[in-house]
């Protein structure tokens, strides 16, 4: 198809004309890494989205502090931060921060042992589970003295913990393991985050120059943020059952909403899931183009109801 060239780049495919949307964050990686191995450019408006697994919460909370002890100028800082690592720990075993400063507070309960059974004697654990502690809590107090840490081991026991594997969403969770699968130390996870980082220092610039039409490259926006847009060429990314509609969406026939929205916690219903649908297709001036994986870290997936309610003509071609 004939596009109109940006500024006076003859030849190159004008991006400005495209727009490339998705349901939620998790997607954003996996188009940021196809988009850099194919050498497109791109700007988005998204922030900490840019960090990606480090922008998990739990796992940011873990991971800042690691850094920091390897960054700390003095012993005693590094022992301050260690007994926040600690506590950190103790945390996502449902352990009262207020119990394990107690318990730090005495530089004796340092070791590996001692640690182990602070948190087995405060939650019933497996023997299996407890030997996994403090195996844990070993490397973790030679990471103190060497600064190595095997990260793959570490992050597949932190997803496991209570606290964790409770509020970590099973997407967030495979791309985490995912993510780390080939990364053995530490000190290669710090190498993707700044890259991570640089990537999001930089963005800002971007899109300052995108706005300004000095620009030429592919907008990624979420579906919500895309409202009152229009763009020439749309693709609207990840439409699978579980994404949009989301996984959390609830018929609102069948809740008390009031309560809840009193309670400044409204669920996401599938009326506004399905809003959310008709915004992402709307957005297109010409062409729009509706994708879903066929798969996610190799589990299968169903295409979302809401592409045969749209009566989209749909290919199940590999792309």
């Amino acid at each position: 198809m004939d596009e109109k060239p940006f500024q006076d780049q003859i030849g190159k495919p004008n991006y400005t004309e495209t727009i490339v949307l998705y349901p939620n964050k998790n997607q954003l990686k996996s188009m940021i890494i196809a988009l850099q191995e194919k050498g497109i450019p791109f700007v988005t408006k998204s922030d900490d989205d840019l960090l990606g697994i480090f922008g998990i919460n739990f796992f940011k909370r873990s991971f800042n502090l690691l850094m920091d002890i390897i960054d700390a100028e003095t012993i005693e800082i590094k022992k301050y931060l260690y007994k926040q690592l600690i506590k950190n720990i103790c945390l996502y075993y449902y352990i009262p921060f207020a119990k394990s400063t107690d318990f730090v507070s005495d530089e004796t309960n340092y070791t590996s042992e001692k640690l182990t059974d602070f948190i087995c004697k405060e939650k019933k654990v497996s023997k299996k589970e407890m030997a996994l502690i403090k195996s844990i809590f070993r490397d973790i107090n030679e990471f103190i003295k060497t600064e190595e840490l095997n990260i793959k081991v570490f992050v597949n026991w932190l997803v496991e913990t209570p606290k964790v594997k409770k509020q970590l969403i099973d997407e967030e969770k495979d791309w985490l393991l995912k993510e780390v699968s080939n990364i053995k130390t530490l000190k290669e996870l710090i190498l993707k985050y700044k890259a991570a980082r640089t990537l999001k220092e930089e963005m800002a610039d971007k899109l300052r120059e995108y706005d300004n039409n000095n620009y030429n490259a592919v907008y990624l926006l979420t579906i919500h943020s895309s409202k009152g847009l229009g763009y020439k060429n749309v693709f609207v990314k990840g439409i699978y059952k579980n994404s949009l509609p989301d996984y959390r969406s609830v018929d609102k026939e069948s809740i008390e909403l009031q309560p809840l929205i009193e309670q400044a916690s409204p669920p996401t219903t599938m009326e506004e899931q399905r809003r959310l649908m008709y915004v992402a297709l709307t957005r297109a001036k010409e062409n729009l183009y509706v994708t879903y994986p066929r798969e996610i870290n190799d589990k299968p997936t169903l295409v979302s109801p809401f592409i045969k309610e749209s009566n989209i003509m749909f290919s199940e071609e590999k792309i």
